[in-house]
């Protein structure tokens, strides 16, 4: 019992990326909570909850696409070519955040009203957020576990921090 316990306990790369998620999951509903309590008016909860649709629509299926082709790419090669491969992923994810970033803000008009400034921070955010994405599977795929649960719990105090200020 204490040995399978154990082993349920060991902190590999996998079971540090689940708790990663978790960091990013709980920090969402940390918001989500304290939102609708803190700030002045129900319209700006709904408008942070059109921005994180507007976000996950326009981002989350090509981010995903190109991690997930990413990982068995990354190791079934040599490790002479994994550095490039992880540079061009950086790249191309930097490159089409830019896009879509650039998408977002020519056609505003479309859905932002009266928030426009908050607008323009969520674009910035827009911005890193696609290539930020990768870090934590760098760290999966160098099999660095406690690197990635310190930064799922930075990630969480941060973003957690940043959103409720």
């Amino acid at each position: 019992m204490v040995r399978s316990l154990k082993s349920f306990l060991k902190l590999d790369s996998l079971r540090a990326l689940q708790a990663f998620q978790l960091f990013r999951f709980g920090s969402l509903l940390l918001v989500s909570v304290v939102f609708p309590r803190i700030l002045p008016g129900k319209e700006l909860v709904g408008f942070y909850e059109k921005l994180l649709f507007i976000g996950g629509v326009s981002t989350s299926f090509w981010v995903s696409g190109i991690i997930n082709s990413l990982l068995p790419y990354y190791s079934s090669n040599p490790e002479n070519k994994q550095k490039s491969i992880m540079a061009n992923s950086v790249i191309l994810l930097s490159l089409l955040s830019l896009v879509v970033t650039g998408i977002l803000y020519f056609s505003s008009h479309l859905f932002i009203g009266e928030h426009y400034d908050i607008f323009k921070m969520y674009l910035l955010f827009n911005l890193f957020s696609a290539p930020a994405f990768l870090m934590e599977y760098v760290f999966l795929l160098r099999k660095n576990a406690k690197a990635l649960v310190i930064y799922g719990i930075a990630f969480f105090i941060l973003q957690s921090s940043a959103l409720i200020i």
